[in-house]
């Protein structure tokens, strides 16, 4: 037995000699370029400062008036080396990326947009109240991957709107009070990636609502001031993305409104316009309506009850309108309603006094009604669902 132990095959020995010189060579120069990448990026990095669009587009920008937006584009193994947060990625080509060009009210022109050619992967661009007009906007082919664009009170004209055509990402516009008109807004119609618009302040009529209700992705929509009718904004009952409408400034009654049962509205804005508030006796089917305003409008107690009866309302603002202290008295069965600004009517403290049992009610908003700031102290002691906000005392001194 013995023997046969002896003759057994045995394990090789565990080696415990050092690393090899070959070995320990090349561990040394891994470590060492280790450290030499750690150290000498940055230097490098500093080195490229000449080779940066950023900087000239910054202080070209800054000269302006304006501001820009920028995030880290360097590979992602130089941001673990160096560190994303390193103020020195705008100093060399490809460090950054610029974002966000903002020039609202500056003093840029037509000339100074060919800076657009350095900011390739420009997302938002804001130009409002400038003097650019269509020349200028021709640098926007610069930008194609643009998503928001801001041309409020410019210069820009129909024409100016072709140049919007090569942006296939644009998704927010504003052309408000600008010379645009029907033939200007017909070139939109290729913008299927749009979902925000504000044409406020345009020569819009009911010619581009057609246009309008056929993008397919519009949920916001701003036409303030505009050209239009009732008749006209029955078309929006093809909008079936949208969600907010404005239409402040247009002598509007609101029977459009029973043609948009099927469209998901959640905030309206009316201030301004002809509505009373009884239009909304045939559009009681606006299930999804959580915000409105019909400040500056007729609306009277007839008016109240349409409007109370929308079900999921939950901010309504009633400002400079005409109803009485009865009439106020009759919002208290809304079971949503947040927030309800009356501010400019005749409420007194006695008529909040009645909502005190409105289940989600949380905010009154009350300048210059008949609540006096004594008034609010009382109605805070005794009513703690809801609070009531002035600015100043009201007539109720």
């Amino acid at each position: 037995m013995y023997g046969e132990f002896m003759n057994a095959p045995q394990s090789a020995p565990v080696s415990t000699s050092a690393p090899s010189p070959r070995r320990k060579k090349w561990l040394f120069k891994i470590l060492l370029a280790i450290v030499l990448l750690v150290l000498l990026v940055p230097i490098a990095l500093q080195g490229l400062v000449g080779y940066s669009p950023v900087v000239e587009v910054r202080n070209k920008v800054s000269s302006l008036g304006g501001t820009i937006q920028t995030a880290v584009a360097a590979p992602e193994f130089l941001q673990s080396i160096v560190g994303k947060d390193w103020e020195g990625w705008d100093r060399f080509y490809g460090g950054v990326e610029v974002g966000q060009v903002s020039l609202n009210q500056s003093l840029v022109e037509d000339q100074d947009l060919v800076l657009l050619q350095q900011t390739p992967g420009l997302r938002t661009l804001k130009l409002q109240t400038t003097r650019i007009t269509d020349a200028g906007i021709e640098q926007l082919s610069s930008v194609p991957q643009l998503q928001k664009l801001d041309l409020g009170r410019t210069e820009i004209t129909n024409a100016g709107l072709d140049h919007l055509q090569s942006l296939e990402e644009l998704q927010e516009l504003a052309i408000a009070d600008t010379a645009v008109s029907d033939e200007g807004v017909a070139k939109l119609a290729g913008l299927e990636t749009l979902t925000v618009l504000d044409a406020s302040g345009t020569n819009l009529t009911d010619a581009s609502l057609k246009t309008l209700s056929e993008i397919p992705n519009l949920k916001t929509l701003k036409l303030d001031g505009c050209n239009l009718t009732d008749d006209g904004l029955t078309v929006l009952k093809n909008c079936k993305s949208l969600t907010s409408l404005s239409l402040d400034e247009i002598p509007l009654t609101g029977s459009f409104l029973k043609e948009l049962q099927g469209v998901p509205l959640e905030d309206l804005s009316l201030a301004h316009t002809n509505c009373d508030g009884t239009a909304f006796t045939d559009a009681g089917e606006l299930k999804t309506l959580k915000t409105l305003s019909l400040s500056h409008c007729p609306v009277e107690e007839a008016g109240i009850a349409s409007i109370a009866a929308i079900p999921a309302l939950e901010t309504l603002s009633l400002d400079s309108t005409k109803i009485t202290e009865g009439s106020v008295a009759g919002l208290k069965g809304m079971p949503r309603l947040r927030i309800l600004s009356i501010n400019s009517t005749p409420t007194s403290a006695d008529t909040l006094r009645e909502l005190k049992d409105m289940p989600n009610l949380k905010l009154v908003i009350a300048n210059k009604t008949q609540v006096s700031r004594g008034d609010v102290d009382a109605l805070g002691a005794e009513i703690k669902s809801f609070s009531v906000l002035i600015v100043a005392s009201g007539g109720g001194g």
